[in-house]
């Protein structure tokens, strides 16, 4: 197994925006303007992993912004009359690794958890369930048997196109996860997935209170089956990632070499899934 490692820090930014600014809508001349200094406090998760190249690691961030100018960002009723402006566009784009004017951090400190954020342990290290999209654009349902995995991923993976997500509200042995979800989707397959979650868990514990499973999404949708070439179906998809990825890194070069070698990697990613295929399943 690939060690990981997660650091969780909170960073204090102060920001002055350098920006052109058209003026000749009143008759003067184009002209940079430097903008007053915006006071931005993040907090950022690190979850890292040992890469396949030597002396590198890869690295995913979870940043959560906390506040701007001293306002919460969580306070609607400070917000309202907060001016925003382009202070977090700013902060976004000179966030980003080998920029010129990437910002530094004035203070940085440790905190014990980075509000918002979950962290899956996985058999090659630590994964970030970012929001973007899922399962190719598809609209999967995900079940996880993670211990207290409902409070964000089910957020995220919504927010990146499941239609359903089911999760527990607190730890559970792996003798509990096999008797619900086994009979949720084997004894009770083909009624409403709540109605199934709910009539596996009756059955498992009984006039126990302990209830673990919770589902999030339309309540009328259920486990289908589907008539379909599943693996070729795959295979496609793995080609149209592994091709796009190809592209972008041979027509929108040059990359600086920490981007070359991240658009490298998933490209990687792609030929090693699709040389599985091909090596089990004899499809091309």
């Amino acid at each position: 197994m690939a060690r990981s490692r997660l650091s969780q820090r909170a960073f204090r930014w102060v920001l002055r925006s350098l920006r052109f600014q058209p003026l000749t809508s009143v008759g003067l001349r184009p002209a940079f303007v430097l903008f007053p200094k915006r006071d931005t406090t993040t907090s950022v998760l690190a979850c890292s992993k040992h890469s396949r190249e030597a002396n590198h690691r890869q690295v995913t961030q979870f940043i959560r912004f906390v506040s701007l100018d001293g306002v919460s960002w969580n306070d609607p009723r400070e917000k309202a009359s907060l001016y925003v402006g382009n202070a977090i566009k700013d902060f976004t784009e000179r966030s980003r690794p080998n920029d010129p004017d990437e910002l530094e951090p004035t203070v940085k400190d440790l905190v014990d958890r980075v509000v918002g954020s979950a962290v899956l342990k996985v058999h090659d290290g630590n994964f970030i369930a970012l929001p973007r999209s899922v399962a190719g654009e598809g609209n999967p349902i995900v079940i996880n048997n993670a211990c207290v995995s409902w409070r964000r991923l089910a957020t995220n993976f919504m927010f990146g196109g499941a239609r359903g997500y089911v999760g527990t509200l607190f730890p559970i042995s792996t003798t509990e996860a096999e008797s619900v979800l086994l009979r949720a989707l084997g004894k009770h397959h083909g009624k409403l997935l709540p109605h199934a979650l709910w009539s596996a868990q009756h059955e498992t514990y009984d006039d126990d209170l302990r209830r673990p499973y919770v589902a999030a999404g339309v309540y009328t949708q259920r486990i289908r089956a589907t008539v379909a070439d599943v693996p070729r179906y795959i295979v496609a998809k793995l080609k149209l990632g592994r091709d796009a990825w190809t592209s972008y890194r041979d027509h929108n070069g040059p990359h600086p070499p920490e981007r070359k070698r991240t658009v490298d990697g998933r490209i990687r990613f792609f030929e090693r899934e699709l040389g599985w295929f091909r090596r089990e399943w004899k499809l091309f």
